[in-house]
């Protein structure tokens, strides 16, 4: 099985978030946090060196298509119907099928049903499958 580096990225306001996942996780070389370390020059340098991009619907997804890097967008609250989606042959959008998606343009970091239930609803079996058909 081969064997991959995983690099969490964030700006500083997702510092809280980065240092929960890695908490979760056992210690490990292969993943390195530079949540709030990177300026967005350097962003673009690590995206160019990636062999896939695991992202929420945000702009590094589109940076990585533009550097021709496979993306896995995950949507919440957003939806591709809002027009902002990774547009690539090399990009896959995961989502669930909810009547409430989306919720807002931009998405929420509250859910207004006090659910997530879109984002828990992606799971990460999935998610692995449609990455190493993508890799």
């Amino acid at each position: 099985m081969t064997e991959y580096r995983v690099i969490i990225t964030g700006d500083k306001a997702d510092i809280k978030f980065s240092d929960a996942i890695v908490s979760m996780l056992p210690p490990s070389r292969r993943i390195t946090d530079m949540t709030g370390k990177l300026s967005i020059p350097e962003l673009f340098y690590l995206l160019s060196k990636a062999r896939l991009l695991i992202t929420n619907d945000s702009a590094p997804q589109h940076i990585a298509v533009g550097l021709g890097v496979p993306v896995i967008a995950i949507f919440g609250p957003t939806t591709k119907s809002l027009g902002f989606y990774p547009f690539s042959e090399k990009a896959a959008v995961m989502e669930a099928n909810l009547d409430c998606r989306p919720c807002g343009s931009h998405g929420h970091m509250e859910c207004p049903k006090n659910t997530h239930v879109c984002m828990l609803d992606v799971k990460p079996d999935a998610v692995f499958e449609t990455a190493m058909k993508l890799i």
